[in-house]
Parts: C-alpha cells; structure tokens; sequence
C-alpha cells in the first residue's frame, strides 16, 4: 500500500505537475528494474504478494499516451518511489484555443483529464 502521495508543478513552455507515490515495501533489486514496466512481469515469486504484473505497465501506457513520463527510485527493504509527471498547458494556450475544438481534444489535453481523476481520487 502507498504511503504517500505529492504533487509539484513545474513551469516551462507547458506546465507539468508531477507526482509522487512512496510505500515503505520491499524495494526492486537494482538487476530488476529494467523489467519493472513490462507485461506480465512479477519481480518476486512469491505468492505473499498479489499481482498479474499488468499494474504498472498499464500506468505507463497511459501515463505516455498523455504525454507524460513514469520513474522510480527505490532501495531494498526501504520501499520505492513512483515518480510521474504530466503536461499541463498554461492558461493563455487554453484561453487562445477556447474556440479551437479540435485544439482542447489532444493528447497533452488528456494529460489535465487524468490529473483531474487521478487528484480527485487522493483529496
């Protein structure tokens, strides 16, 4: 289970709010992280531990598709941190595309819809 969740925002020519979500698990073995975002990929097997190993793959699809990015930093038995980030467009591009339907429907504008889901789910 995580442990904690926090945001930050970022300016440049987008905005990006990034995220973080830290438990306090196992950690990732430094010659596993390379398969920690693929498919069906359990790092322990262990049945102690749930999973189909879907979870973060499926994160990182998304995640990329909204023109984001996903990380990690973890340490063996201290647990990991998920780090992800997505663009935000600042409020003079939004204002200036107001009437641009085709402008809001874009990939970097899914990005504000899932921070939205994703900030409405932790508050």
């Amino acid at each position: 289970m995580y442990q904690s969740l926090s945001s930050s925002l970022q300016r440049s020519a987008y905005h990006w709010h990034t995220f973080s979500v830290v438990d306090n698990g196992i950690g990732i073995p430094q010659e596993q992280t390379a398969a920690v975002f693929q498919r069906f990929t359990r790092l322990h097997t262990d049945n102690q531990y749930d999973g189909s190993g879907l979870g973060l793959a499926t994160c990182k699809q998304i995640i990329q598709r909204c023109g984001g990015d996903i990380w990690f930093d973890s340490q063996l038995g201290q647990g990991t941190t998920f780090y992800f980030r997505l663009p935000i467009a600042p409020i003079e591009m939004i204002l200036h595309n107001a009437g641009k339907r085709a402008s809001l429907i874009s990939k970097k504008q899914d990005g504000l819809l899932f921070f939205k889901a994703i900030r409405a789910a932790f508050m």
